[in-house]
């Protein structure tokens, strides 16, 4: 006979992913902040060193 406080199934616990190097997420970050700015630096760029 089981008591009320017993589990007869067992609990599944959710599996962790693994946590990433640190330098595959500064890699990441670089490539993430360089798309961000490139029109910024385009825009320079187009303004400032080219020609007129």
């Amino acid at each position: 006979m089981s008591s009320p406080g017993c589990l007869d199934a067992p609990v599944s616990v959710p599996a962790q992913r693994p946590a990433w190097p640190p330098a595959v997420k500064l890699f990441l970050a670089f490539v993430a902040a360089l798309a961000l700015l490139s029109p910024a630096i385009l825009g320079l760029y187009w303004e400032i060193l080219l020609p007129k």
